[in-house]
């Protein structure tokens, strides 16, 4: 949107944008997430909460693939991507509390979160599949070339 700063995030769709306060640094890691209860939409940026909207609607379905309804990773509906990398994805079926996005944002066992539906390592390092390492089979298919980039190594994120 053209009221939005080219460093910043905005989770749009269904009618209820969030949009990042956080004005995010080149050449730094950031953990983001969201998390949707049913009524709002949060945004965390590296554990804390930075901005939320009311959103009274359904559910959210990761299998849609129409032109109107389709769930992107690094990208718009639009084709608009992200400028810069991304270190993993997760999307589980209960809305996460902050202390939980906290305590677990570098890493995650599967094994150990029955609640998790989906999560892509994006460590593949070649091909347009980042498989999911939940076993629910939700492998993600880029229609763009991805770039696998080599010998980054991701801080611990501090709060």
């Amino acid at each position: 949107d053209v009221n939005i700063k080219p460093n910043q995030i905005q989770l749009a769709g269904g009618g209820y944008p969030v949009t990042s306060k956080t004005e995010f640094e080149t050449n730094r890691w950031y953990h983001v997430a969201v998390v949707y209860d049913g009524s709002t939409i949060k945004l965390y940026v590296n554990g804390e909460l930075d901005n939320q909207v009311d959103a009274p609607r359904g559910p959210i379905n990761l299998c849609g693939n129409s032109d109107k309804r389709r769930f992107c990773i690094g990208g718009s509906l639009n084709s608009r991507l992200l400028n810069g990398y991304i270190s993993e994805a997760r999307v589980w079926k209960k809305a996460l509390s902050q202390n939980e996005l906290q305590n677990n944002m570098c890493y995650v066992s599967p094994d150990n979160y029955p609640n998790m539906i989906a999560y892509w390592k994006f460590n593949e390092g070649e091909g347009n599949i980042v498989k999911d390492h939940s076993k629910h089979g939700f492998d993600a298919v880029s229609a763009e070339p991805l770039v696998w980039p080599t010998g980054i190594e991701i801080p611990q994120i501090n709060k």
